[in-house]
């Protein structure tokens, strides 16, 4: 794999380089806090290319979660899962030096630490299963907002109803405007893990809606973060048409008040494996997100394991900035082949593609997904043949492109060719060293459990994916969640265990398995 997502620290930093003196035979990287000075930690700030965040100090060889800035860049909170679960921690700049990372205040072992900074520079939103007040037994997420006064923490409020609501909210992001942006899984009009906006008014927030399509699909989209002009939300997904598994994408919010198709951030974001957890710095010069690509770095902490874990990258936004106008002012090459279809059929759809190819167009007329999409709606009419040649065009025409090849098991699974999906990914994985099998097999699987008509593909996928990767987390949680939705209660039970036993510290998995014993 490429090494250019090593980071360098700034010689701002004290560095001590020491030899670890075991069999890693590695360089451990060593520092104090209190010898940084600076906003952002006196680091050299990153440029259009994704570079790992301070090594050996705030991404180590632990998962690290979540990460965001407040007060112009010298307050730092970060997540990390040291595999007893999350813990929370922060530092700030104080008397020109920032002090040694502690536990948060507001840290609580039961929360999901996933948060925000919002646009006035000064408070922290997340989401949390803390009680709303004196005798709430509720344990759905709800959004929460603390604030840094200088010198330390608020007390964390709930943000009100109807922003906060019984359903669950989950990573909350602010625009300057006030408006609400965060994720949901349990709705009624909800497919996925999906996209919902609480508007801001004079007299208060209006009830949630759910973004529309393009922005929210028929697969996964969360983690929203929203410009604080609110001229772009930047999410993650594993819509096909991407890099790997999850990639990171920005709509665009066009004068009309729609959303454009969101745009893959590309090779400098994205790669083969998870991007997540966008958070932006509150003047929106920069972008923080967690990877558990290969960065072929040893991070410091040598009573960690040694595997690909979440690393913490930042990058400038100004690339995503210059995208706007280029979106938002074209029509996209799907929207003219779907007109094609709708008005002559299958051959003149393939002969679009064909001919707006041979023209000069720029990688962003052409969406992926948008293009995977058309896909879809041929399916949904029943012309199945029709979604099976137009796809074998759009690998014909995009030929060596690793989108589309990934993109094809998914959207095989997704219309109940479950086994010949399978097999397609195994052929990935045997071309190709950067993808990984497991990771796509299981997220895959765990896509499909969310829709109750496509309950015995999942098992099917499920099923495939235990017996090529037996110790596979997700596998076995999403089995557990499967078999749960069928009524089978002690299987369910056996895989949540298995499961646990895998991921320690995962609180979901935990309320998981203590639901399912309750049943017994």
């Amino acid at each position: 794999m490429e090494r250019r997502w090593v980071y360098l620290l700034s010689s701002l930093l004290v560095i001590i380089f020491v030899s670890c003196g075991d069999s890693l035979g590695e360089k451990q990287i060593v520092a104090d806090f209190e010898s940084l000075s600076g906003p952002y930690f006196g680091l050299q700030l990153p440029g259009d290319e994704a570079q790992i965040f301070m090594p050996g100090l705030i991404t180590t060889a632990w998962d690290e979660n979540c990460i965001a800035f407040l007060n112009g860049g010298r307050v730092c909170i970060w997540s990390v899962n040291k595999g007893e679960g999350l813990e929370t921690y922060h530092s700030y700049e104080r008397d020109g030096a920032w002090t040694e990372p502690a536990h948060a205040p507001f840290e609580d072992p039961i929360d999901h630490p996933s948060f925000t900074a919002g646009p006035d520079d000064r408070t922290l939103y997340f989401h949390s299963g803390r009680a709303t007040h004196p005798g709430d037994e509720r344990l759905d997420d709800n959004i929460w907002a603390i604030e840094w006064d200088g010198d330390g923490w608020s007390e964390p409020t709930p943000l009100p109803p109807p922003v906060s609501t019984e359903l669950g909210e989950a990573y909350p992001t602010l625009a300057a405007s006030g408006n609400v942006y965060y994720f949901c899984w349990s709705r009624e009009d909800c497919r996925m893990d999906d996209i919902y906006r609480c508007v801001k008014t004079d007299d208060g927030y209006l009830e949630s809606r759910r973004l529309p399509y393009p922005v929210n699909s028929d697969y996964i989209e969360y983690d929203p973060w929203a410009a604080p002009d609110e001229s772009y939300l930047v999410f993650s997904s594993n819509r096909p048409g991407g890099y790997g598994s999850v990639d990171l994408y920005a709509a665009f919010l066009s004068d009309d008040g729609s959303w454009t198709p969101p745009v893959n951030l590309g090779k400098a974001v994205n790669t083969s494996r998870t991007e997540l957890c966008p958070v932006g710095t509150p003047d929106g010069r920069y972008l923080f997100f967690v990877s558990n690509r290969d960065s072929s770095l040893y991070k410091g902490e040598r009573s960690a394991p040694v595997k690909p874990d979440m690393d913490t990258y930042w990058v400038s936004t100004a690339a995503i900035d210059g995208l706007k106008d280029e979106v938002i002012s074209k029509k996209s090459a799907a929207e003219e082949i779907a007109h094609a279809y709708v008005e002559s059929g299958i051959e003149e759809a393939c002969g679009t593609l064909a001919k707006l190819h041979s023209s000069e167009r720029d990688s962003h007329y052409f969406l992926p997904f948008e293009l995977m999409s058309l896909c879809g709606e041929m399916i949904a009419a029943g012309e199945v043949e029709d979604s099976d040649r137009f796809y074998r065009a759009l690998l014909d025409t995009f030929d060596g492109d690793i989108r589309f090849k990934r993109g094809y098991p998914a959207v095989c699974a997704m219309n109940g060719r479950v086994r010949e999906g399978a097999e397609l990914m195994k052929q990935l994985a045997a071309e190709d060293a950067g993808y990984n099998l497991e990771e796509e097999l299981s997220i895959l699987g765990y896509m499909l459990t969310k829709y109750p008509e496509k309950q015995d593909d999942a098992l099917d996928l499920l099923e495939v994916t235990i017996e090529e990767f037996p110790e596979s987390f997700l596998a076995h949680y999403s089995m557990a969640r499967l078999l749960r939705d069928k009524g089978d209660i002690e299987s369910a039970i056996e895989h949540a265990r298995r499961a646990l036993e895998l991921e320690p510290g995962s609180g979901d998995t935990v309320q998981l398995l203590e639901s399912l014993e309750a049943q017994q």
